[in-house]
């Protein structure tokens, strides 16, 4: 699964890199954090934990590419936060740090000149930190792997450069964690990522342009 992201990162490297002069440049970065929740439980650990936070805050950054109105491709890394286990064998105490790293295809579908809404799929590949005193449960596999991942997302477009968004994404097999975000994202050289906003702007651009002398 490893060798299966690198791959779709570094395509997506390469297209992006083919198309930057022939397209207008979609390049977008983006930040933002929220609550992360994380599916591993009290039966995880040996011994058996009396009790588990497993629930932190997290934060995700992302880089992409829109390639046009209703479509962008994009590479994220986010950061699940940190479960900590009790124990009644203080020894036993410990916390996991869960990171991952994803490449997703985003469907866009523009509701008004303002407001969006984003769907995506794609692949993940995450690793899990724990304290040494840990000792996991052989039967339940918490350790580094990949899967697949969802998201879903609304946005709003201040200006073409400036969206703020809100988000979920979903790891959807182990670890199965899962990030409710709030996002900004800046978009470069004012590419306009909403279709409706883009036509009302050309539209005033050319009625001004007709009253010039």
């Amino acid at each position: 699964m490893r060798n299966i992201l690198l791959t779709c990162c570094v395509l997506f490297s390469i297209v992006c890199l083919q198309n930057c002069f022939a397209t207008p440049n979609g390049f977008y970065l983006g930040a933002g954090g929220g609550f992360a929740r994380s599916n591993i439980g009290a039966n995880d650990t040996i011994p058996k934990a009396t009790s588990v936070d497993n629930s932190a805050a997290g934060y995700k950054a992302d880089a992409g590419y829109q390639w046009n109105h209703y479509f962008a491709t994009e590479i994220n890394y986010i950061y699940f936060g940190r479960v900590h286990y009790t124990s009644l064998n203080p020894a036993a105490n410990g916390s996991v740090n869960t990171q991952a790293v994803l490449a997703d295809i985003v469907g866009i579908i523009p509701f008004d000149e303002d407001f969006s809404f984003q769907a995506k799929l794609g692949a993940f590949y995450a690793s899990r930190n724990r304290s040494k005193s840990l000792v996991f449960n052989p039967n339940h596999n918490h350790g580094s792997e990949g899967g697949l991942d969802f998201g879903l997302g609304f946005q709003y477009n201040f200006i073409p450069e400036l969206a703020l968004s809100v988000n979920y994404d979903q790891l959807i097999r182990s670890p199965d964690d899962s990030l409710i975000s709030l996002n900004l994202t800046y978009y470069f050289n004012a590419f306009c990522p909403n279709l409706i906003q883009c036509n009302q702007s050309n539209a005033k651009s050319d009625f001004n342009y007709g009253k010039m002398p």
